[in-house]
């Protein structure tokens, strides 16, 4: 397994990463797990000081190891030399972000075969939420469950506007970073987003099954939400909220897939007599101008929503952007800029044209490098008989609306 991450970095970030977590009296900080990460990092670390040639490093600065939690925990702190996180304060990338992932990737590698997971599994849903209003307003926001400064500002935007013109329902495309343990849920997403007095469902990101279920289906509980993926209905529309990380197969769950109890969920509401009335709502996607699709996602769905769902919106890689009916048959937009930090690129692919992306503006939060990143933002939905508008939300109050007819 190779990995970015120069191999004296890692290993420094390791060795200090080590120390912090042994507390006062010799114990992890999940001392109550019977093999946690921090243990199984602690006995590999042990290995590699008494076996350097489990270290193999390439020409170029590359690092792969023989120990397979050494080379889970390298190639997860990788991720870390790829991407910006921002903390309450508004800081940039740090060391303590490649600890960070290295331990995720132990944690999710441990997780694999957590028995909550068949509990997540029959989380179908119990109900439907209905809105039975005319004009139905939804707040759409993903990639947020990151406490800091641009979920505070992103969370702030909603409720100005919620207490102007309220909200029948605000939908969290998935994602508590790092890893939605217990903890970080309520820290990172249950807790910010309650300053918003409006009801609230959050949808199942690859982050947040990471270490295990447990904190996702807290959520689930507090929220009271009707399942893992279930439907939202007005009197003229109707959403499929969608889970594309509990069928993923891959450690990093990066790669979305609908299980088969969902995918047959889903197809009975696609072969449903309608006047193009659905919409989707999900964590992954199968359209986009800057990153590889979900294939295993694309293989399921793209044949099998064309020309039957009129709108698909969707977080996971931290842009904000839309798209044309185009070759797809239905309308797109990606949402997930809600508190993370992505560094600004036009798209990279010319065949996946985004209609729009990103505003005018870069995000201007304090105490972060000025125009680097994408601005972070939510989308507003009205959903009228014939009409649904989106209103795209930007840092410096910067608006973008799109009317859609039916």
């Amino acid at each position: 397994m190779t990995t970015e991450v120069n191999a004296n970095r890692f290993e420094k970030v390791l060795e200090k990463g080590l120390a912090i977590s042994i507390g006062a009296a010799g114990k992890t900080q999940w001392a109550s797990k019977p093999k946690d990460a921090h243990q199984l990092l602690r006995e590999a670390y042990g290995r590699l000081k008494d076996h350097p040639e489990l270290r193999r490093v390439a020409p170029d600065g590359a690092v792969t190891y023989s120990d397979p939690i050494l080379a889970i925990a390298a190639s997860w702190g990788a991720i870390a030399e790829d991407i910006a996180t921002a903390s309450v304060e508004g800081g940039d990338l740090t060391e303590s972000s490649i600890w960070k992932w290295a331990v995720t990737g132990v944690q999710a590698w441990i997780n694999r075969g957590d028995k909550g997971m068949s509990e997540l599994a029959a989380r179908v849903p119990t109900r439907t939420l209905n809105i039975n209003k005319n004009v139905a307003r939804i707040a759409v926001v993903g990639d947020a469950g990151y406490r800091g400064v641009p979920q505070q500002r992103v969370i702030l935007m909603i409720r100005e506007i919620h207490e102007r013109s309220p909200f029948d329902l605000i939908v969290h495309l998935g994602d508590t970073y790092f890893s939605a343990g217990e903890q970080e849920v309520l820290r990172h997403l249950l807790v910010p987003f309650s300053a918003i007095n409006a009801p609230l469902v959050t949808l199942c990101g690859n982050h947040d099954l990471y270490h295990g279920p447990d904190g996702y289906l807290a959520a689930l509980k507090v929220l009271k939400q009707p399942g893992r993926f279930f439907l939202i209905k007005t009197p003229h529309w109707r959403i499929a909220a969608l889970d594309t990380s509990f069928g993923s197969a891959r450690a990093l769950r990066n790669d979305g897939k609908l299980d088969p109890v969902q995918l047959e969920w889903l197809n009975d509401l696609l072969v449903a007599k309608t006047k193009g009335d659905l919409i989707l709502m999900s964590h992954h996607f199968i359209i986009s101008g800057w990153d590889e699709p979900a294939k295993s996602l694309r293989l399921q769905l793209e044949r099998l929503v064309r020309g039957r769902v009129f709108a698909w919106y969707w977080g996971h890689e931290h842009r904000c952007a839309y798209y044309d009916k185009g070759k797809w048959g239905f309308y797109g937009a990606s949402i997930g800029n809600g508190a993370f930090l992505e560094k600004w690129s036009d798209a990279a692919k010319a065949d996946t044209p985004a209609t729009w992306h990103g505003g005018e503006t870069r995000c201007s939060c304090p105490g972060i490098q000025e125009n680097v990143y994408w601005p972070h933002g939510f989308i507003e939905i009205e959903l009228r008989e014939n009409r649904l508008t989106e209103t795209y939300h930007l840092e410096g109050c910067e608006t973008h609306v799109r009317e859609l007819v039916r």
